[in-house]
């Protein structure tokens, strides 16, 4: 499968990134290139490929023969998945090296947070941020390697309204820096025109947009717009299919590269309206050193032109700068700031007086197996929309018909049953914490990473065994025996110690796991295959994918199980009796060790098969656990410390407090209402619905 040469591909480039960013002593026979790419946390997903891209132009520069007399050498500094993350690592950057022009994030925040810095050191610095207030800021130290978002919401309309004959758009977007200035300029598009666009944001770390996506359908939308990045804009996709939802998508340039389209199978895409910067296989004759053929064989990605190859021009831009006015910043960035059609891989580059170095976009339309036809060019400069290629041969593209609207009853139960699904995989991990807080009287803050580290043996396994059912119960036995070695090497050597010592212990091996996944698995999102498939279901106008129902049912049979267990055997009466007291219970003749063994074992196993289910739902990266351990926290808190069916009613609540508050109050504070709703039962009820009325056990 793809994931065996992607993960060793990642291993292999997050090494000289990390070299890269150790640097070490600059030399006079040198120059050095700076550049602050993400290539950890969630924003890995372009800035590690824009590093490679950055990466492979410095090595052809030099195979070329450097520049003038001089090798080139890229530093990078990891900007991190934060504003001052970013920050930080541009400073360190300038402060460490005698850097003549840098190449910074892709990501508008982040560009925006670091301009101060940028305009105070006055060096020149690249990027591929489309947000119109990055113009705003009227920096004349920054470069815009991209069309600017004025660029791309025009074209967004353009499809939305001229080529699908639309009236009523429905934008989900982030909700950050980005996507609230890509919202403001669709909007005013549009009420240009006289509709009133309908628009519904999600959170930057969210992993189900379904309330969202459902919310946008109620309220009437006859074609979607998406405005994200790689991996939300894949959720989107992904979550559309899911709800059985056949409106016509139209997306900006994070549906039109490979770091998104690679998440998703080939019929999500079909149909799916994408903008691009260029058409690459048409600028062949630019690509003189076979970038493109290097890069999908060297990192097993295919390489966009709307990040890896304009950042990869951009490395020979500034290697000519300084060949023909040198090293001083000042003189790269005027020369930059004079470029005009400078022809290059991705296109001919001109610079404004904003900083922007293109003004057009190519918009493409998905066929089968995610092939992109070009349909025409967007240019802003003409305002007009130029013809594309004559597209009447085939319809095989054509967008299925527009979803109705459903009835608000309908609509309601939709959305609840979203929310129950998503509450059962909350459930099943607030089992494993009720398992071992039962035991031992400890948290175990480490069960968000196991939870991923059991999405991501399932990924390996269905790669090693080549399919998905053995590949499953694999990783799940091996879930188990994680659960049993927790148990032998963190728990039982703090045993005697305080209880919050204990717990301390549990975070530093969490953070140890999310820190192996990351170098096995490497930062960039990956797609787990479900053993039960993701087709739609309709059942009385709800619609689920046989995916939910599994997780339903086997939520149920866990459930149902555990308590036989817990309440109807032998071992659970030992279990039971030990974690009452152990003492008394070792006196009685029980094994209390191999109780807590078994006790770990069964919650390595529910966070294994939380992290199974959840991965063919959302996507698997080694930061999410975090997200997710607060979740089933705050549903095991709601529950009670101690029971079972507390445990899964906690779920529940929080899974539908976050759908519902999502759909009828406010997708941006869904999770500040999960956690008000858990802070109201720590002040109103803090044993739970079902826990002990004690503050402690005696």
């Amino acid at each position: 499968m793809r994931f065996r040469n992607h993960a060793f591909a990642l291993m292999l480039g997050l090494l000289p990134a990390m070299v890269a960013t150790a640097g070490r002593a600059q030399n006079e026979d040198e120059i050095v290139l700076g550049a602050t790419c993400a290539v950890t946390g969630q924003l890995a997903a372009t800035g590690l490929t824009v590093f490679h891209a950055l990466e492979m132009a410095v090595e052809d520069v030099n195979a070329a023969g450097g520049v003038n007399g001089k090798k080139l050498r890229l530093v990078n500094e990891d900007a991190g998945s934060s504003n001052s993350s970013a920050v930080t690592a541009y400073i360190k950057l300038v402060q460490q090296h005698k850097i003549p022009f840098a190449f910074i994030s892709s990501y508008s925040p982040q560009i925006i947070a670091q301009s101060t810095e940028i305009a105070r050191v006055g060096i020149g610095a690249m990027h591929a941020g489309g947000a119109t207030d990055i113009e705003a800021l009227n920096n004349s130290y920054l470069f815009r390697i991209k069309p600017p978002d004025q660029v791309n919401t025009k074209a967004v309309a353009s499809v939305a309204l001229d080529d699908l004959k639309k009236k009523k758009p429905g934008l989900i977007y982030v909700q950050n820096d980005y996507g609230q200035g890509f919202a403001r300029g669709l909007e005013e598009i549009f009420a240009a025109r006289g509709i009133a666009m309908i628009k519904e944001s999600y959170g930057p770390g969210d992993n189900d947009m379904s309330a969202q996506l459902q919310s946008l359908v109620n309220q009437g939308a006859d074609v979607l717009l998406t405005a994200g990045f790689n991996r939300d804009s894949a959720l989107v996709l992904r979550a559309r299919k899911a709800l059985g939802i056949t409106l016509p998508v139209v997306g900006q340039q994070a549906l039109g590269v490979s770091a998104t389209t690679d998440l998703l199978e080939a019929d999500e895409l079909t149909g799916i309206y994408a903008l691009v910067d260029a058409v690459l296989d048409e600028r062949k004759a630019y690509d003189k050193t076979d970038f493109l053929r290097r890069y999908e064989e060297r990192y097993k990605l295919k390489p966009d032109p709307s990040f890896i190859t304009n950042y990869y021009d951009g490395v020979w831009m500034v290697a000519d700068a300084i060949k023909q006015v040198g090293e001083d910043p000042k003189k790269v960035r005027d020369f930059i700031a004079g470029l005009k059609d400078y022809n290059a891989l991705t296109r001919a580059y001109t610079t404004d007086a904003k900083g922007n170095m293109t003004n057009d976009v190519v918009i493409v339309r998905y066929a089968e197996n995610k092939v992109q036809i070009p349909v025409r060019m967007f240019s802003a400069l003409s305002g007009a929309a130029a013809p594309g290629p004559d597209q009447s041969a085939s319809d095989d593209t054509t967008p299925a018909a527009p979803t109705a609207a459903p009835s608000a009853i309908k609509a309601a139960m939709q959305t609840m049953f979203n929310g129950i699904a998503i509450g059962c995989i909350y459930a099943l991990l607030a089992l494993g914490f009720v398992l071992v807080y039962e035991a031992t009287g400890v948290v175990n803050f480490a069960n968000g990473q196991f939870v991923v580290i059991g999405a991501f043996l399932g990924i390996s396994g269905i790669a090693a065994l080549g399919a998905t059912v053995p590949g499953t119960m694999l990783a799940l036995a091996a879930m188990i025996g994680l659960g049993i070695l927790f148990f032998f090497v963190v728990y039982r050597p703090l045993q005697t110690s305080p209880v919050v010592t204990v717990i301390v212990g549990t975070i530093a091996v969490g953070i140890i796991v999310q820190n192996i996944g990351l170098l096995i698995w490497g930062p960039l999102p990956q797609r787990l295959p479900s053993p039960f498939g993701v087709t739609p279901i309709s059942v009385s106008g709800i619609v689920v994918s046989a995916h939910i129902v599994a997780v339903i049912a086997i939520t149920a049979l866990v459930v149902a199980g555990l308590y036989l267990l817990l309440y109807r055997t032998v071992i659970g009466a030992r279990m039971r009796a030990v974690a009452q007291d152990a003492e008394a219970a070792k006196l009685m003749g029980i094994n209390v060790a191999g109780i807590y063994a078994l006790t770990w074992a069964l919650a390595g196993g529910l966070a294994g098969l939380g992290g199974l289910l959840m991965g063919p739902v959302w996507f698997v990266d080694a930061s999410m656990g975090d997200a997710l351990a607060l979740k089933s926290f705050a549903a095991t808190i709601i529950g009670g410390f101690g029971s079972v069916p507390g445990a899964v009613l906690g779920g529940l609540i929080v899974g539908l407090a976050e759908s519902l508050g999502a759909a009828y109050i406010s997708s941006t504070y869904k999770d500040a209402l999960v956690f008000l709703l858990m802070v109201g039962f720590l002040i109103a009820r803090p044993q739970g619905l079902f826990g002990e009325a004690r503050g402690d056990r005696g």
